[in-house]
């Protein structure tokens, strides 16, 4: 693994070396990592004297609007025309947090795939596609933006990694990890979260940003998730919540509101397996965690046309609530009682 590592970043180098404008991409529906990681990478590189742009396909929760630069990112699905011209004289293309083009969307994904440039992907999901030149790809990491700070430090970059940068990662790096709660923390987490606030990161600030600025609604959404449409299998060690979309308006959702809500059944003694499921216009999305050796991944691949790691991972369903939480309660009961 180390000389596959040391192999792509000498890759890495070339391409950077030789580049005169970047692309950086993440995945729709973009989280925290997706977010912290781009930026991050943004930063660095321009850090470096490096031209580059940051495209997601579509928007983010308004609880990360405080990273700097964020506002330079443009959003592929409101503004097309002008990222198409953006990306004519893109050279060298990124793919953070995401190991399959699928991630972007269907429109965005035909316009990467027919993109001339080369591409470095900087992953932690199980099982990626070879999509790109450089697979930068190590699922043990707890983020992406774990793997960025990795990424920087053996091109040599570590130096370029200024307060703005460390402020993204750092964030990127607590949501991703449940603010070092997830079992993907590791020693090496723990050291690149303290070169981070050696830059000058303050976690109380960053923790404040993300967590703590709800809006009313957000919270009275939790409270009847929680009361109203929590199901538990106590026989099973599994646990969702299911949420319409007629739900989701009564409470005035906004994109992010939901962030968080599928861990909650996890504190419940007994239970290893929950999964969020939320009604969306044209699907039906999944969100699944575990603890301990239930892996998520493997479930979501089989049974939901998804993936992610072993204890987080998403999927979706083409059929309709009624019929996918019907069909979410078949499997857990198949599920082995606990003992």
């Amino acid at each position: 693994m180390l000389e596959e590592r040391k192999a792509g970043l000498k890759r890495a180098s070339e391409l950077l070396e030789s580049s005169k404008k970047i692309l950086i991409t993440s995945h729709k529906g973009p989280d925290g990592d997706a977010i912290g990681s781009a930026l991050g990478l943004y930063h660095i590189l321009r850090n470096a004297g490096h031209k580059c742009i940051v495209v997601l396909p579509d928007s983010w929760p308004s609880f990360y609007s405080w990273m700097p630069s964020q506002k330079d990112i443009m959003v592929f699905d409101k503004e097309e025309e002008k990222i198409l011209k953006e990306m004519l004289d893109v050279d060298l293309t990124f793919y953070l947090d995401y190991n399959s083009l699928s991630r972007v969307g269907s429109d965005f994904q035909t316009v990467l795939l027919e993109h001339p440039a080369p591409a470095i992907m900087i992953d932690h999901h199980q099982s990626p596609d070879d999509i790109a030149e450089v697979m930068y790809s190590f699922p043990e990491a707890s983020s992406t933006s774990e793997l960025v700070f990795d990424f920087a430090e053996g091109l040599d970059m570590k130096k370029r990694v200024d307060l703005s940068a460390a402020k993204c990662l750092y964030s990127g790096i607590i949501t991703d990890t449940g603010s070092f709660r997830f079992s993907s923390t590791s020693q090496r987490t723990h050291e690149v979260a303290g070169f981070l606030l050696g830059r000058g990161v303050v976690p109380s600030e960053i923790h404040e940003f993300i967590f703590d600025s709800n809006h009313e609604n957000r919270l009275k959404l939790l409270g009847y998730a929680l009361y109203e449409k929590l199901r538990v299998f106590g026989k099973h060690g599994a646990a969702f919540i299911a949420l319409s979309q007629t739900e989701l308006r009564k409470f005035q959702y906004k994109k992010g509101d939901t962030e968080g809500l599928v861990n909650y059944p996890l504190s419940i003694d007994r239970v290893s397996f929950s999964t969020l499921i939320t009604e969306r216009e044209n699907e039906v999305r999944l969100s699944f965690r575990s603890q301990g050796d239930f892996d998520v991944n493997e479930f979501a691949r089989e049974h939901f046309n998804g993936g992610g790691h072993k204890n987080a991972a998403g999927g979706i369903s083409k059929d309709d609530l009624r019929t996918t939480v019907d069909r979410l309660v078949q499997l857990i009961r198949t599920l082995e009682p606990k003992a």
